[in-house]
């Protein structure tokens, strides 16, 4: 078992940074972890956890931190997250040169990093798992009026991370009006994989339907009492066992 600091590019030229596990097995499979809005590679308690199950199975993991996050390029005012896929699309690329055998690619994503895999399609995935996919707009909506005020004054917002309140945010008009006016749900038919959705206690039951709803895939629904973020240890191992339970079930 082997861990690697990595880099590669997306389509705009930002160097984006993730760290890949091997397992000791050679050609493994691949699953990518894609982390939520305002958070980075190691932000989630049940990455920890998934990483090292999925290693022990001899499944390799990259996890990498999307374009003005963690440790990768990129000016948060630029933010979207319709780029985010991009992101998606790069690692993707970047993988195809590595030892580990495509053919037995899996994603897991949380909240905004889900949606970015939902944007992209992850077509060539052999199964996805998402915890608390973020993307019906009524949720955006209700999150974005906090700030309109804000927003229309000086074309941003400040945000801060909420487990680390020192990191500070700006995110732009762009990103408000993309997520105001902008239903990303069009993006669900384009999922084809196999689908666990996890959700936590964040959303209500008309969102959950709906959203579960617009599937065209063999797609299963899971719900645990765990919040959006802040989680214990158990509902961190819980959700790291149901998504290695799903992978586990097509690779």
């Amino acid at each position: 078992m082997k861990q690697e600091k990595v880099f590669f590019r997306n389509k705009r030229g930002e160097k984006l940074t993730g760290l890949l596990d091997f397992p000791d097995n050679k050609n493994p499979p691949i699953v990518i972890c894609l982390h939520g809005m305002k958070a980075h590679k190691n932000y989630h308690s049940f990455t920890k956890p998934l990483v090292e199950s999925l290693v022990r199975k001899g499944i390799a993991v990259l996890q990498f931190d999307f374009h003005a996050h963690g440790e990768s390029e990129g000016d948060t005012m630029e933010f979207t997250r319709i780029s985010c896929a991009d992101d998606v699309a790069a690692a993707i690329d970047f993988l195809e040169g590595q030892p580990v055998d495509m053919n037995q690619l899996c994603v897991f994503g949380t909240s905004m990093g889900a949606v970015a895999a939902v944007i992209h399609g992850c077509r060539e995935a052999k199964a996805l798992v998402f915890y608390e996919l973020f993307i019906h707009p009524e949720l955006w909506s209700d999150w974005f009026s906090k700030f309109a005020d804000e927003i229309n004054e000086s074309g941003y917002m400040t945000q801060r991370s909420s487990k680390e309140p020192d990191r500070i945010f700006k995110f732009s008009k762009v990103l408000y009006d993309e997520s105001v006016h902008t239903d990303l749900r069009v993006y669900i038919k384009n999922v084809k994989s196999p689908t666990l959705l996890i959700y936590g206690t964040t959303f209500g039951e008309e969102i959950i339907k709906d959203t579960t709803s617009r599937f065209d895939c063999n797609c299963q629904e899971v719900r645990i009492d765990a919040p959006h973020v802040k989680l214990t240890k158990k509902q961190s191992e819980k959700i790291a066992h149901l998504a290695v339970e799903w992978f586990k079930k097509y690779l």
